[in-house]
C-alpha cells in the first residue's frame, strides 16, 4: 500500500529538490519487468499499455523493434535507453527518474540510479544463439568486476540454458553463467518450478534469467513469470523491491491529495 509522506519534512531529509509541484515522493514498491518482444511493434504497443495500467517503474527490453536505427513502440513518459546503430536491448525508466549511464553497447546496457538512498546499476543482457558467448560473457564480467562493490540488477535473455534456473538440461552457456554468477558472489532470483520463459512452436525452455549482487533477496518481492498475452514467444517477467521511496505523478499515485 502506497503511503503519502510528508514533503516538506522528506525533501529536507533525503536534500531533494522537487521542483515540479506534480511530481511527489511516496512509499511503495519499484516494479521491474523484463521481456523479449521478438523485433514486433506490436508486442511493444501491448507492453506500452501494461507500463500504464500497472505503473511498472524499470523495463528491461531485449530484441526491439527497429526502423531505421530508432527504437519505436514505447511510451513518453519513458526514457528509452539504446545505442544508436544495432541496437539488440533497451532500457526503459519512468521519465520522473534521474540515471546515469555507465556502457552502452547494442547487447548489453547499464545504468545507475540512486532513489532516496537506493543506489543501483540496472544492466539489461541480451546474448543471441548466434553469438559468441565467450565474448559476450566478458563484456558483461567486465562490468562486474568494474562495479563490484555496487548493487547489481541484472535482467538478460542469455539463450543460457541450466537446471538451477528451471531448464531441464544444461548447455555450455547455462554452465558458463552459472560459473560466473558463483565466481562473482550473485544471487538467482529465477524459481526453477516456474512456467517457462520461452514457449514456442518448436518447444519450451528457460532462458530468462534475473540475477543480483549486493541486494539482500528478501527486499525481492513477487518475483514470477506472467502467462498474461503478450504477443511474444517471451514471456514476461516481474518482481519488486519493497519499501523503498519513489517518485511518481499526482495521477499515477491513485491517491487523493489535499
Amino acid at each position: 500500500m502506497l503511503i503519502i509522506t510528508h514533503l516538506v519534512d522528506l525533501a529536507r531529509s533525503t536534500k531533494q529538490k522537487l521542483k515540479n509541484p506534480e511530481i511527489i515522493l511516496i512509499m511503495g514498491d519499484l516494479s521491474f519487468y523484463h521481456l523479449n518482444i521478438r523485433k514486433s511493434i506490436r508486442a511493444a504497443n501491448l507492453l506500452s499499455v501494461d507500463l500504464g495500467k500497472f505503473n511498472i517503474d524499470f523495463v528491461s527490453i531485449k530484441e526491439p523493434y527497429v526502423y531505421d536505427n530508432v527504437v519505436y513502440g514505447f511510451p513518453k513518459n519513458y526514457s528509452v535507453i539504446y545505442k544508436n546503430i544495432g541496437a539488440k536491448c533497451v532500457i526503459l525508466i519512468k521519465s520522473t527518474y534521474k540515471f546515469v549511464k555507465l556502457f552502452i553497447h547494442e547487447d548489453i546496457l547499464a545504468v545507475r540510479l540512486n532513489i532516496s538512498g537506493l543506489n543501483f546499476i540496472f544492466i539489461t543482457v541480451y546474448f543471441h544463439p548466434d553469438s559468441d558467448f565467450t565474448q559476450d560473457m566478458k563484456k558483461l564480467e567486465d562490468i562486474l568486476i568494474k562495479y563490484h562493490n555496487d548493487t547489481l540488477i541484472i535482467c538478460g535473455d542469455f539463450n543460457a540454458k541450466n537446471r538451477t534456473w528451471g531448464s531441464g538440461e544444461i548447455d555450455a552457456g547455462g554452465s558458463m553463467l552459472l560459473n560466473l554468477i558463483i565466481k562473482h558472489d550473485m544471487i538467482i532470483l529465477n524459481d526453477p518450478k516456474s512456467p517457462p520463459t520461452f514457449v514456442g512452436p518448436n518447444g519450451h525452455s528457460w532462458v530468462d534469467v534475473t540475477i543480483v549482487k549486493n541486494l539482500d533477496p528478501n527486499k525481492v518481492q513477487n518475483w514470477k513469470v506472467l502467462e498474461d498475452f503478450n504477443l511474444s514467444d517471451h514471456r514476461t517477467i516481474s518482481f519488486t523491491i519493497g519499501n523503498s521511496l519513489k517518485y511518481v505523478t499526482k495521477t499515477e499515485s491513485h491517491i487523493p491529495l489535499y
